[in-house]
């Protein structure tokens, strides 16, 4: 994972590359995990021990929004003196970029980066005791942030309030009831939520922060009471004070870890080297995997909650290869003459043939995207009754929210893309994916769907596809459907399936493809005249004016009548291609007489 080193404040940093599903490893924590795993080292986990809570003295915390909270742990901590970081402190977080606040502050950043688990603190004189965490249901509630940053929440957005309104969101913590050197007495907490929640709010609200980052992760519950005990150590023994409230601990739902089934001797024939069994066996437990022996070489391992990327064998595999060494996998060894399995889906060798047979009819594939707009949803196939569409949450493009409900959207779009650039009629076809929903159920099928401007070749080659695929026709054609059939294509089997009918209404009139070998450019020219006029009257004039040859496209984008001359300025826009700027301008300027 080592990306590079640097020298800072006397210090060697080094970089690491952390992958999406390694949140574990965002915290030296973690890390330590790693590297006492890689170099088969002792991990020790120093015990902590605080002062007895007081039996009377519950925190009267509540959580609302329990679907999106998976734990939180908080104490109040009494009478403390708060002040300016030591300076161990204040050069461990500015190694991380980080600035010095105060030392109630900078300890839960502390925290942070050694666990990998965000924590806050709250001012009780500010905020109060009474802290809920719930879903924004208020229209245009305003959160001040820590540097007094106005965010307008939007409806359902995951905060911490108190009785005066929101306190702190989940991976921000609020100006007004924050930790400042007059602070006193504190609740902290420590939490792990649903990350796709998280990510969502971060990416609705447009905040980012060391916090959001790790918090969208899949971050350790069980280690929450670790990173709770050091934090209210440290703040004790930095700040004084004493710990005046009993542990609130909400951990409704603790997930189960994986049971995984593993042959140590399969592994040799996934990774293709001779990994020793014991060697596999050693990692699984260094990694703190328990292990339950099932037979010969056969172990039910249980992973370390700390690793939640452990799911499957494939993983456990994945771990003795990457720790056995990459790089002791032989190069100069001649491949296995034995022959393997097919293993290759049926759909896919289907998928082939009908991809195979189209292009030898001269249709030609096309690629698209599976997400469209909105406003070709009415582009919709036969599907079952009560279909509806997928919606995408955080989606890469806004302009495109919907997965299609058919493959003749594509090739619609794809008509319109060949109209637009002058390329005449042909035949197309695409092979994908549709996607729908239905009775709450999601649906994703692999379709194919074809495109033949002539009706009676569309049915002759729509036969013999189903004479070499052994399809039976069940429907009509209609000479109505502009794209005829669509074919949906199943796992096990082939069935036939007809859009509702669909009309492409373009114009039949196609002249030869043109190839662009400039930049389109274009000028605009006002016309003044004393009286209004056809519009297309005044384009077919200049079009003649300006000539074929270069002129790509002429329009009027403008008409204007002055108040006082009652005259009417006419604004044209000429795109011109495959000529030189200045050439385009010398042809503009005197077709419409401007120079």
């Amino acid at each position: 994972m080592g990306s590079g080193y640097e020298q800072k404040l006397d210090e060697t940093i080094i970089g690491l590359e952390i992958r999406q599903n390694r949140g574990d490893c965002l915290g030296y924590y973690g890390i330590a995990k790693e590297l006492a795993t890689a170099y088969n080292l002792q991990f020790k986990v120093p015990k902590i021990n605080l002062p007895i809570t007081p039996k009377n003295s519950e925190l009267p915390i509540k959580v609302i929004a329990k679907r999106q909270t998976h734990r939180i742990m908080a104490l109040r901590i009494s009478g403390i003196k708060n002040g300016l970081s030591p300076k161990w402190l204040q050069k461990f977080l500015k190694l991380h970029e980080i600035n010095s606040i105060n030392t109630l502050v900078d300890l839960t950043n502390f925290i942070m980066l050694w666990y990998g688990i965000p924590c806050h603190a709250f001012d009780t004189n500010k905020s109060g005791n009474k802290l809920v965490w719930k879903l924004n249901q208020k229209q245009n509630l305003v959160f001040q942030t820590l540097d007094k940053t106005k965010v307008k929440l939007h409806q359902n957005a995951f905060l911490i309030s108190d009785k005066k309104g929101p306190a702190s969101l989940v991976m921000i913590g609020g100006n007004r009831a924050k930790i400042d050197l007059n602070t006193k007495e504190v609740i902290i907490e420590v939490a792990v939520y649903d990350r796709k929640k998280v990510r969502l709010d971060a990416k609705k609200l447009n905040v980012q922060t060391e916090a959001g980052s790790r918090l969208e992760k899949d971050l350790d519950p069980d280690l929450i009471p670790q990173a709770l005990n050091h934090l209210a150590f440290l703040i004790l023994n930095n700040c004084g004070g004493k710990i005046s409230s009993q542990l609130y601990d909400y951990y409704p739902n603790p997930m189960p870890a994986p049971k995984i089934k593993i042959n140590l001797e399969s592994i040799n024939k996934i990774t293709g080297i001779d990994i020793p069994p014991d060697f596999s066996k050693k990692i699984f437990k260094r990694l703190g995997c328990q292990l339950k022996k099932l037979g010969k070489n056969n172990y039910l391992a249980i992973p370390p909650s700390l690793r939640k990327d452990l799911n499957l064998k494939e993983d456990l595999v994945e771990e003795t290869i990457r720790f056995y060494g990459y790089e002791k996998i032989p190069t100069d060894q001649p491949i296995s003459a034995k022959k393997l399995k097919n293993i290759t889906p049926p759909v896919l060798n289907l998928i082939k043939s009908i991809k195979n047979f189209l292009v030898n009819q001269g249709y030609d594939e096309i690629r698209s995207w599976p997400i469209i707009q909105e406003r070709h949803l009415h582009l919709l196939s036969s599907l079952p009754q009560k279909s509806k569409p997928v919606y995408i949450e955080n989606n890469i493009n806004a302009n495109f929210p919907v997965l299609r409900m058919s493959i003749a959207s594509s090739l619609v779009l794809q008509k319109k893309q060949y109209q637009k650039y002058k390329i005449p009629d042909c035949k197309i076809f695409e092979v994908g994916k549709i996607y729908y929903q239905k009775s709450g159920k999601y649906y994703e099928k692999h379709s194919v769907a074809f495109y033949q401007p002539k009706v009676d070749q569309l049915k002759r080659d729509c036969e013999k596809l189903f004479k070499k695929l052994n399809i039976k026709k069940q429907n009509k054609y209609s000479e109505k459907i502009g794209l005829s059939e669509f074919i949906e294509i199943k796992l096990d089997k082939l069935a036939e399936q007809n859009f509702t009918p669909i009309k492409l209404n373009y114009n039949n009139k196609t002249g030869n493809a043109i190839e662009l070998s400039q930049q389109i450019v274009d000028f605009d020219a006002n016309i003044i005249l004393n009286k209004k006029i056809n519009p297309q009257k005044l384009i077919k004039k200049y079009q003649q004016k300006i000539g074929e040859k270069y002129l790509w496209k002429l329009e009027i984008v403008d008409i204007y009548q002055n108040p006082k001359t009652k005259k009417y300025k006419y604004t044209f826009r000429a795109y011109y291609y495959n000529i030189s700027t200045p050439k385009a301008k010398q042809i503009h300027l005197k077709a419409f007489r401007l120079q």
